[in-house]
């Protein structure tokens, strides 16, 4: 009875033994695994502590407007023969753009000619009989005149700009008004322009929109037909704040922000508007811009940074950098592969860098990116930012792109 007893005992025994073994193995697994994670360093992205000038803009919009556009009208009422464009079409200068049937301008402009050449030969005869001075000027104009496809004016008639003009005496002015030749040569002129105003054609080079006519269509003299735009050179109007108008003035500099936050074109302001809109409290600032291959569009909406101000010799960061705990600003600096907890104070900053006062040293690493989580003294796996990372892209004039080596 003993010996079984001392048998259940033992087996008790070794039993507890196992179970506290294994309870042991697991806890300090746990600790092991623990251990392991608390001293992992930490991902994160980096960026040197550098000397350099520091840009402040005002950031705003602007629009893109055509130096050149105007409304194609048409100058006399008519049939429309053909229309020669289309919606996006590039033309030149002189280029047809539209013809109205000219069956009766042609009749009136014969009409009018034939009378004026009657009562100017009319008016020679009565100069004949009169001798007058400049007979044998009107009668030379007269001969030659009959044989041009488009009138000349008539010497005298009107005063000239000529070195020696013809001045008609009283005498001949009344005989040429008596025979009514002063209102026939105005009808011929007349006649001319309005046979002119059947063919419509580019008064300079450009590209079609708006185009509202067709083929057959009758319309009335100032009938808009479509629009002329040019693009090859274009000005943008930027909109400021009446409070920051007086911060700028013709040459001060500019930029042109894409969507992908480049900056696409770099210039200087041409004038200010003298007008502020009382609605939006906004005025005008205004800048040519090259348009070559046209990718400005007319109307276009794009946003803009006017320079407002410039630090040079400051320590810069990137603005992500920057922690704020406890109210106060910091950053993580690392050194020997650990991210070092450093109280700073700011100095003038913009929307992607950072001036410091104090707290940092050039040449320094701060911790950009990853370190939200960061405690002091943490282990960090530092990945460094490159420089064409921290720099936004410029494209030039020539549409070419380059970096931009100030801090802006």
């Amino acid at each position: 009875m003993y010996s079984k007893f001392i048998n259940v005992l033992f087996a008790i025994l070794l039993l507890v033994s196992c179970v506290k073994h294994n309870t042991t193995s697991q806890s300090d697994a746990v600790a092991a695994s623990q251990k392991n994670v608390e001293t992992a360093p930490v991902p994160v992205s980096a960026s040197i502590v550098r000397v350099d000038t520091l840009t402040q803009y005002i950031s705003t919009s602007g629009t893109i407007q055509p130096l050149h556009t105007i409304k194609i009208l048409s100058q006399i009422p008519g049939e429309i023969s053909g229309v020669f464009v289309s919606n996006g079409m590039k033309v030149e200068s002189g280029t047809v753009l539209l013809q109205l049937d000219n069956s009766e301008c042609r009749d009136e402009l014969i009409r009018a000619r034939s009378e004026y050449f009657e009562a100017l030969n009319a008016a020679l005869q009565e100069l004949r009989i009169n001798h007058t001075s400049h007979l044998d000027t009107i009668n030379a104009y007269f001969h030659a005149a009959l044989n041009q496809k488009s009138v000349p004016q008539l010497p005298g008639l009107i005063a000239e700009k000529s070195p020696q003009p013809v001045v008609l005496t009283t005498q001949e002015y009344m005989i040429l008004t008596r025979h009514q030749v002063p209102a026939k040569d105005a009808a011929v002129h007349r006649a001319e322009r309005n046979l002119r105003h059947c063919t419509i054609r580019a008064p300079f080079s450009g590209v079609i929109s708006g185009l509202s006519v067709a083929s057959g269509a009758v319309i009335n003299s100032n009938t808009e037909t479509m629009t002329l735009t040019t693009l090859d050179s274009v000005q943008i109007a930027i909109n400021i704040l009446e409070d920051e108008l007086g911060l700028l003035k013709a040459g001060t500099p500019f930029r042109i922000i894409s969507s992908d936050g480049r900056f696409v074109f770099s210039g200087t302001i041409e004038g200010l508007s003298p007008q502020v809109d009382r609605d939006t409290h906004t005025g005008k600032a205004f800048a040519f811009l090259p348009n070559p291959r046209e990718l400005w569009k007319a109307g276009q909406y794009v946003q803009v940074e006017v320079q407002q101000a410039i630090y040079p010799n400051q320590l810069i960061i990137p603005r992500e950098a920057v922690l704020t705990r406890n109210d106060r600003n910091l950053v993580f600096v690392v050194k020997h592969k650990t991210a070092k907890w450093h109280y700073v104070t700011l100095g003038p900053s913009n929307s992607r860098f950072v001036s410091i006062k104090k707290g940092v040293l050039p040449g320094d690493t701060v911790v950009v990116s990853g370190h939200y989580s960061l405690a002091h003294d943490s282990p960090v796996d530092v990945q460094m930012m490159t420089r064409n990372k921290t720099h936004r892209q410029q494209k030039n004039s020539q549409g070419l792109y380059g970096v931009n080596n100030n801090s802006g």
